[in-house]
């Protein structure tokens, strides 16, 4: 479909290992859904996955040594909890907030919530950030790309979109528990860019973002401002950007370096994007971006617009 741009993919294998009862759990009113502690814990990611795109935690943390970056839990952080089993009777009831309870690199989360043994979940963070619209069928996370300001901790709070897919394995009365993998929704870049003719880094005031060529990712001269996932109850997921009408423009203090967030390029090689900073200085760099990938793009040449 032109000017969207769109990710789909089905997660039920996800399920097949990880989501299966041993023979040894004590399940208490099996089938039962009723107000219980849900407790829902992290597990790594794959070797592969972990090691390229595994900034699936709150916090951001960054070695400018390797240009790198490690993420980690908070204590306290809340996301956004949904259960997809009960839309059809309680939508407005099957949403709830999940609470970290550890500050590490691999956190469990807790609420109270009514589910039963075999529930479905969908987890978005952050959760003040997204606004969660169940309905029959599915519900959907809307994310907010405007008002960046090129600061690694707003982005990290802010605009670090992580989701997650799970189900409940074992309930005793009161307590409910499952295991959860956590991915990420889209691209951390950090920017520097440098003046053609000096060679001088540029002080970044605003950067506008755009696709410098019509697509099924946008028109050129523009770029999403918005997103959203949607999760339904078949455990199908879709991702998609909403097409803007403008550039994505991000506002900054006059840092040489900043943060931006944006959506991965869905396997496309070789993305062109346009860049404008301080409305002055303009150039394209073309680029791959993959979900959750930390991509530095430093020292960019641009060139200065003469104004006769």
């Amino acid at each position: 479909m032109k000017n969207i741009y769109f990710i789909h993919v089905i997660f039920l294998s996800f399920f097949l290992a990880s989501c299966t009862s041993s023979d040894d759990e004590t399940l208490v009113n099996d089938g039962e859904r009723k107000l219980r502690h849900l407790t829902i814990t992290q597990v790594e990611n794959d070797a592969t996955t972990r090691s390229l795109f595994d900034l699936t935690r709150a916090s951001l943390t960054e070695n400018e040594v390797d240009n790198t970056l490690s993420a980690s839990w908070t204590a306290g952080d809340e996301l956004s909890l949904c259960i997809l089993t009960d839309l059809a009777s309680y939508p407005s009831s099957s949403v709830g907030t999940l609470t970290a309870l550890l500050t590490a690199e691999t956190s469990a989360f807790s609420t109270d919530i009514v589910c039963g043994n075999g529930d479905y979940i969908a987890v978005v963070y952050p959760k003040n950030k997204i606004n969660t619209t169940p309905t029959i069928n599915d519900v959907t996370f809307s994310l907010d790309l405007t008002n960046q300001d090129g600061q690694l901790n707003t982005l990290a709070n802010n605009y670090h979109f992580i989701y997650g897919l799970s189900k409940i394995t074992s309930v005793t009365d009161n307590t409910a528990s499952a295991t959860i993998k956590m991915n990420s929704l889209l691209t951390i870049c950090k920017f520097s860019f440098k003046d053609n003719e000096t060679g001088l880094l540029i002080p970044i005031n605003t950067l506008s973002i755009c696709y410098t060529d019509d697509g099924s990712f946008g028109t050129a001269g523009t770029y999403p401002e918005s997103a959203i996932i949607k999760v339904d109850n078949q455990l199908n997921v879709e991702f998609n950007g909403n097409p803007g009408s403008y550039p994505l423009t991000i506002k900054c203090d006059g840092q040489k370096e900043i943060y931006v967030a944006l959506l991965p390029t869905s396997g496309i090689e070789q993305m062109s994007f346009g860049f404008s900073v301080n409305k002055e200085y303009y150039g394209e760099a073309k680029a791959k971006l993959n979900t959750g990938e930390f991509v530095p793009a430093l020292n960019l040449k641009l060139t200065k617009q003469i104004i006769n």
